[in-house]
């Protein structure tokens, strides 16, 4: 058995080696090309253009591989079915994709991407609520408290300045003392 998977994962890599390669070779074969007209038309514009100064030298062809039927398309159409195939045969799939394929079809991968991205949220809201929020309640709170310690404070000392100050008003005077004569 473990032969079996070994020599389907190394024919798999392979194929996988070849449609890269194809796929590369592509886009060396374009750029090689662009390169050059880009290259040529640059020095040769002021003089007429490409063609006047090289003649049959003259590159005027460049290979369209980005092109629907193009080397680099079909490479790269072979590499998403590789990878789709290998996806399929690993034996790995996660019960979550399957449910969202089977529920929701074609749509099943952008609806797992909003489920996720809300369940992210509630998660973040949970922890604001659950954290940040009686934290705040606590700081506030206790400003609040300090505040009104700090008012009723003052006000006491300002009732019992009152009070001293109307005490010394209000105290009587203290009676004349007596003569030690008196007149009968």
């Amino acid at each position: 058995m473990e032969t079996r998977i070994d020599g389907y994962l190394y024919y798999n890599q392979q194929r996988f080696l070849n449609f890269t390669r194809n796929a590369i070779e592509g886009i060396h074969e374009q750029l090689d090309r662009t390169s050059l007209m880009t290259w040529q038309n640059r020095l040769l514009a002021e003089k007429g253009g490409v063609c006047a100064m090289f003649g049959d030298a003259c590159c005027t062809y460049i290979p369209n591989n980005t092109a629907p039927d193009g080397s680099i398309t079909r490479a790269l159409a072979s590499l998403t079915s590789l990878s789709n195939e290998l996806a399929t045969n690993s034996g790995i799939s996660d019960p979550w994709d399957r449910w969202f394929m089977s529920t929701f079809g074609s749509w099943g991968q952008r609806l797992k991407s909003v489920f996720i991205s809300l369940a992210v949220v509630f998660i973040v809201l949970l922890l604001i609520g659950c954290c940040i929020v009686p934290l705040i309640h606590y700081i506030i709170s206790k400003y609040f408290t300090a505040s009104i310690a700090k008012a009723y404070m003052l006000h006491e000392e300002h009732m019992l300045q009152i009070a001293s100050s109307v005490s010394s008003s209000l105290s009587p005077s203290p009676p004349p003392s007596p003569s030690l004569t008196s007149t009968f």
